[in-house]
């Protein structure tokens, strides 16, 4: 089975995330395709879909909305985490926001 390109995982967590308001943004940890010094593989390198979430007041259910966009890709395994910032240890690509998702609702 292919591993899901990032417009994949947009679309997945686009659906998710309309059943989910609590969550402020959206963020996408690319796969680690490179390992470093000639390590070889191990069962932890499995292309595993990482999700980051920004959540404003109360805490969500991360099983659940992995499981969500798992369903939505139709792959697994997919692991969905709290963001970061600052101590974020690579650069993620935010899929999108709160207020860009109210802005698309309200413009149709």
């Amino acid at each position: 089975m292919r591993q899901p390109s990032i417009l994949d995982v947009l679309r997945a967590v686009r659906e998710v995330g309309t059943a989910h308001p609590e969550i402020r943004a959206w963020w996408y940890a690319p796969v680690h395709r490179l390992r470093l010094q000639g390590a070889l593989p191990s069962s932890t390198d499995t292309a595993r879909i990482e999700v980051a979430i920004e959540v404003d007041k109360e805490a969500a259910d991360l099983e659940g909305i992995a499981a969500q966009i798992a369903e939505q890709l139709r792959c697994g395994p997919v692991s969905v985490r709290p963001y970061r910032g600052a101590q974020e240890e690579r650069q993620l690509y935010r899929l999108f926001s709160r207020a860009e998702q109210l802005r698309t609702s309200q413009a149709t």
